[in-house]
């Protein structure tokens, strides 16, 4: 291999090229005098043995070699792809000279290379986006992600910070991300000048930022102008809305997908069937704004009440249907009490015995003056036999009436004493008289729907007030605390609506009557609370759909708190833009009205796909693409 030539040799030989550094004299003679030699070859052949100083160059005064020399460089002869080929492979040659650099001085002989493949992939279009598409594949995820981490590190600070200055920080941060990203992917690109590939790099990357955001805004504000027009877009509008409004989206849905139904025919809004705080206010918000709204959740309630009166009623029986249980338990009643007279009473001693004790009783004794009255009224003279099977009878009657009277006098203990002689005698009864245990059997078991229909009139009187009665069923109005306070004394409602001491609600009503029962009850809860919940001062509202579906899908990529469009100033924008929707808005309401009374139509907006479009995939790669295109 032939020697080299050394610099300090040529810089003898042409001392007239003092004021150049070694790499613009080593370009200077090539272009002169070596044009035909290929600049690789060219300059390897050159020993760079001197440190002469690298003076700036006066390019006002005196010729710029180096200008000169770069402009003649050409790939013309090359095909595109070829030339695209080289230019990203300058990119590359950038991208590890640049990590060399941050460990040793680059030589000359690089830095001429590197140089000279910047200056032919520049001046060739084929070649440059060569360099931008290696760009892309070499720095944009990295960059990406390097912006990503810096603005999630000013967000988790912001912490640290005065609340005041929490948002302004919060909504900087992506931008601080980007400029710190392209700082990073400026340098790393630019082996020559890192810190000045930096500064370019950041303010690309501000620029790209902004500029992303700005296109992103514009081209999601411009579909959100059409989307009242069709009925997906309409979908996606009230989608958005739902999920502005809830406080947690996600069991928003699992409720709204699978509602719990206390009342069968009973459907909740969407409001009572989530139990959302938010969705109660963006409920209370559209019904105070939009007819549309107000009308269809009016119409919900009336189905309610309705539902609730339908209820009870049907376990209460119509006038006709009690009076054709009470007669089918009185001929039964007549039948099988008429064979227990008949039959007569077993005699043992022990049964003796215990009747004689009875008969003894204080209470039975003062019975028995009630007991010829009330068996008068039937048309039956018992005296002289009070001790028959009949006699005995009712002298238990009378001794219900009596423990009924200790008990509204609130003598307990009477109460009590006169119970445990009534069930001594009924016990006595049963035993000498099996005819008489069987007519008992049967009267209970047909009282049974009888107690049923008079517990549950007793609950509709409760629940359902009077007027609606009068009002064809269009009151839609309960008295909710009453009937609540019905379930919560059970047994006592049960006792008063039959009569009987003993009586208990859950033994006189069947399972499934008390859950109904119990559902009503839990149906007006929720109605309450959903009530109460959307009261809360100062909640926004559904108004201007339209216009703030728009708002808020400028807003979004541009950063900005699109809680902004609930504003005061928010308002009147969206007030102003919400002309060109006056058309649709009735539309749009209709459907959020559906959606609020009937949670699974809310279930099947809120599954809707809402894609995301091209604009907001490449988005976040804005930034990248400028700092890349910016550095080349």
């Amino acid at each position: 291999m032939a020697d080299k030539i050394k610099m300090s040799a040529i810089r003898e030989q042409f001392p007239m090229y003092g004021d150049l550094s070694d790499d613009d004299l080593a370009m200077a003679i090539r272009q002169k005098y070596y044009p035909d030699i290929p600049a690789q070859r060219f300059y390897s052949n050159i020993d760079f043995d001197t440190k002469a100083a690298k003076p700036a160059v006066k390019r006002d005064v005196t010729p710029d070699w180096q200008a000169q020399a770069i402009a003649s460089m050409t790939l013309d002869d090359k095909p595109w792809y070829e030339r695209a080929a080289i230019g990203a492979g300058s990119r590359v040659n950038d991208l590890v000279q640049t990590a060399k650099n941050l460990f040793t001085e680059p030589s000359t002989q690089e830095s001429i290379t590197t140089k000279a493949g910047n200056a032919m992939r520049d001046k060739d279009s084929a070649a440059f986006w060569g360099g931008v598409g290696s760009d892309l594949a070499l720095t944009a995820v990295p960059g990406y992600r390097a912006q990503q981490g810096i603005t999630g590190a000013v967000r988790a600070g912001s912490i640290l910070l005065p609340k005041a200055t929490q948002a302004v920080v919060r909504g900087a941060a992506p931008y601080v991300g980007a400029v710190g990203s392209g700082a990073l992917v400026g340098a790393s690109m630019s082996p020559e000048d890192m810190a000045g590939g930096a500064q370019t790099g950041a303010l690309a990357g501000a620029a790209g930022e902004v500029g992303g955001r700005v296109l992103g805004a514009t081209y999601n504000g411009a579909k959100a102008v059409l989307d009242p027009l069709t009925e997906k877009g309409r979908d996606r509008i009230l989608k958005r809305t739902i999920d502005r409004f809830a406080t947690d989206p996600t069991k928003v849905r699992a409720a709204a997908a699978n509602p719990q139904v206390f009342v069968p025919g009973v459907t909740p809004t969407l409001a009572e069937a989530t139990g959302d705080v938010g969705i109660a206010q963006l409920q209370r918000g559209a019904q105070a704004t939009s007819p549309d709204v107000a009308s269809a959740l009016a119409e919900s309630r009336a189905r309610q009440v309705a539902g609730y009166r339908g209820a009870l009623d049907d376990m209460a029986g119509n006038d006709g249907k009690r009076e054709f249980y009470d007669s089918a338990r009185d001929w039964a009643a007549q039948q099988e009490y008429g064979r227990a007279w008949a039959g007569g009473l077993k005699s043992t001693p022990q049964l003796d015995a215990t009747a004689a004790e009875l008969m003894k009783r204080p209470s039975v004794q003062s019975a028995i003056t009630e007991a010829r009255t009330l068996a008068l009224e039937k048309g039956v003279d018992i005296t002289g036999q009070e001790g028959s099977v009949m006699g005995l009878h009712y002298i238990k009657r009378a001794l219900d009436d009596k423990i009924s009277a200790a008990n509204r006098a609130g003598n307990g203990n009477m109460a009590d004493a006169l119970k445990d002689t009534k069930d001594q005698l009924v016990s006595y009864l049963t035993e000498a008289s099996p005819a008489y245990g069987e007519a008992l059997n049967t009267y209970r078991a047909m009282s049974r729907p009888i107690n049923q229909m008079d517990v549950a009139q007793t609950l509709r009187d409760k629940a359902i007030p009077a007027l609606s009665d009068f009002s064809e069923g269009s009151l839609a109005r309960v008295n909710a605390n009453s009937y609540a306070n019905a379930l919560r004394n059970a047994d006592t409602t049960a006792r008063q609506a039959t009569g009987m001491q003993g009586a208990k609600l859950a033994n006189i009503m069947e399972p499934a009557q008390m859950q109904t029962i119990e559902g009503i009850g839990k149906d007006m809860a929720r109605y309450a609370t959903s009530q109460e919940a959307g009261r809360v001062a100062g909640s926004p509202t559904a108004q201007y759909l339209g216009a703030q579906n728009v708002l808020r899908q400028f807003m979004g990529p541009l950063g900005l708190p699109q809680s902004a469009a609930d504003s005061m100033l928010g308002r009147v924008a969206a007030g102003l833009l919400d002309l060109p929707f006056k058309m649709t808005q009735s539309q749009t309401e209709q459907l959020l009205a559906r959606a609020l009374t009937d949670p699974k139509v809310a279930a099947k907006i809120l599954a809707a796909k809402d894609p995301k479009t091209i604009a907001d995939l490449l988005r976040p790669f804005a930034a990248q693409a400028a700092i890349q295109i910016d550095t080349q």
